[in-house]
């Protein structure tokens, strides 16, 4: 890089990514072993020894264990601990209605539940007992499954209400590495057994890491999770598929000022009869970044519905999402910041194919693309106002830095965002990509604050940051906010690729240059932030700045490779 210094931060990239990282919660006491398969002495001293019941390793758990639980289905049992109690009387005999006494039995059976330890960590995905390396891990090759299905094999309902609860646990309770299946809460009449039949947290908060909830569902709300009485539960790289709820939430439901954190949290074919078919947050306020949501339905927002809820939303994607009203998001007396963010595919029978809004709703959203939702992008009721800027939606509409422009999706089977940086790290020598794939290497860039965050300072003289190729970069959508602190040298390098090539740039001049093909009619001011976007299909190219057309030409695409 030569000539003028200027701070760039790169809002989108699409191309285009998301940061994750990842806190630990580590375990300071003993390690517990659980194996179904193991034939030692049954007390969870080692793989060899390992209890064969969760339920009693849990019953045997105090703050700072580890529980170690191996590849396997485990599914709750009525906790007995050693030495066990006589044995029950036998039975009486059967009675004229036996139906009805089976019935009785079942019921009881069904509040069974794997109950977490406040301070204990639980992680899923061992060899365990009989492997070469009982301690080797993979969540997916040794799937540990936590099952509610307690009763007859494949007949839901007599399953168990909740396979997991948790009441006042704390954020070093840890969940990692299981799948959370075949719970049904049905008991309509109670609070409790109605909801979240993956999981119930009630003022419980913790953490869940590389988890995978499918098959759950309730009669009221949070087929997969319900959060009540301020639960804030931490969830990084969860997956939330196939759950249902007759109400609200099919994936999650937040209730009563619980506010989840979720990050790189994938939702795909959730449904709910009523609001939210991936989550639903009624009085409740969760952070949400770097999410999927995939072909989840449900009445009021496929994908989100708040009613009331102001959640802050970073960097998701919303695809193939579908609702009556508000096919991906509907918001109702909310106000949720949405940035970072992509709707695309989703449709609603009424209105609000991307977002629909209702009852006094503000919401705000910024750098995010809306494209191909049917059958508006946008639904503003009478009694609503958004606020829209930045951003690329399909036919416009008004706002700063707004613009219309087809966004040419590399593929429209795969539209998730390639890369994204936000470069809000502060400090050290990686640039991350919030996707996890091409993280970049920061040579002689400064750490500062930046339009939004973040922001690395060049001095225009070799400072860059370096990031791996992308495979064919045709059809793409590259923004970034960038702010120039002089107009020295003859030309500013703002995207490079791999054939050495300076396509994209600000001459001296403060115009901006693409390819050196054509240069944009407006220039780029000292000191003011400015929002760039170039279009490519592999035919042409148009430079968008502020969400102004500046380019007075659309241009052949030259680029040879990307790095």
């Amino acid at each position: 890089m030569s000539g003028k210094r200027f701070s760039c931060q790169w809002g989108w990239i699409i191309f285009v990514v998301i940061v994750v990282l990842i806190g630990s919660v580590t375990a300071s006491g003993k390690v517990i072993y659980v194996d179904a398969d193991a034939t030692g002495t049954d007390d969870g001293s080692s793989w060899a020894n390992a209890y064969n019941n969760l339920t009693v390793a849990l019953g045997a758990a105090q703050s700072g264990d580890e529980i170690r639980v191996a590849q396997g289905v485990y599914k709750p049992t009525e906790y007995v601990p050693p030495p066990p109690p006589p044995p029950p009387p036998p039975p009486p005999p059967p009675l004229e209605n036996s139906k009805e006494l089976q019935t009785t039995e079942e019921a009881e059976d069904r509040t069974l539940t794997f109950q977490l330890v406040n301070g204990a960590a639980m992680r899923g995905g061992f060899a365990g007992f009989g492997e070469p390396d009982p301690n080797a891990r993979d969540i997916e090759v040794y799937e540990t499954i936590l099952s509610g299905d307690i009763g007859i094999a494949g007949y839901y309902w007599d399953n168990c209400y909740h396979v997991i609860l948790s009441g006042w646990a704390g954020p070093t309770t840890l969940l990692d590495g299981f799948t959370i299946t075949a719970g049904y809460a049905d008991d309509y009449y109670s609070s409790t057994n109605s909801c979240g039949g993956g999981m119930h947290n009630n003022t419980g908060s913790p953490t869940l890491i590389n988890c995978t909830f499918i098959g759950n569902s309730a009669v009221r709300d949070g087929g997969g999770m319900f959060n009540n009485s301020e639960s804030t539960p931490m969830l990084t790289n969860c997956i939330f598929t196939g759950n249902s709820a007759a109400r609200d939430g099919g994936g999650i439901f937040n209730t009563e000022h619980s506010n989840p954190i979720l990050t790189g949290c994938t939702f795909m074919g959730n449904s709910a009869i009523y609001d939210g078919g991936a989550i639903c947050n009624r009085t409740a306020n969760p952070t949400v970044s770097n999410c999927k949501f995939t072909d989840n339905s449900a009445n009021h927002g496929g994908g989100i519905s708040n009613w009331p809820g102001d959640p802050a939303v970073f960097n998701c994607t919303f695809t193939g999402n579908s609702a009556e009203l508000g096919g991906a998001v509907f918001n109702a007396e909310s106000s949720p910041e949405l940035t970072n963010c992509l709707f695309t595919g989703n449709s609603a029978r009424e209105w609000g194919g991307a977002v629909g809004n209702y009852s006094g709703s503000s919401p705000v959203l910024t750098d995010c693309i809306l494209w191909n939702n049917t059958p508006e992008q946008i639904y503003l009721g009478p009694d609503d106002n958004a606020r829209i800027t930045y951003c690329d939606v399909q036919g416009g509409w008004p706002g700063p830095g707004n613009i219309d422009a087809d966004p040419c999706f590399v593929e429209m089977g795969n539209l998730d965002l390639l890369a994204y940086f936000k470069f809000d790290e502060a400090d050290g020598t990686t640039a991350y990509d919030s996707i996890g794939i091409n993280h970049g290497i920061v040579h002689g860039a400064h750490w500062t604050s930046g339009k939004i965050n973040g922001a690395l300072n060049f001095d225009g003289y070799s400072d860059y940051v370096e990031v791996p190729g992308i495979t064919n970069p045709i059809d793409m959508t590259y923004m970034l906010w960038i702010r120039a602190h002089s107009h020295n040298g003859m030309w500013n390098t703002l995207i490079e690729f791999a054939n050495d090539a300076p396509w994209f740039g600000i001459l001296s001049t403060g115009h901006v240059e693409l390819y050196s093909f054509v240069t944009s009619a407006m220039t780029i001011s000292i000191g003011q932030w400015y929002h760039l976007a170039v279009t490519s299909d592999g035919h042409a190219s148009i430079i968008y700045i502020n969400g102004n057309q500046a380019s007075n030409a659309e241009l052949p695409n030259t680029r040879t490779g990307a790095g």
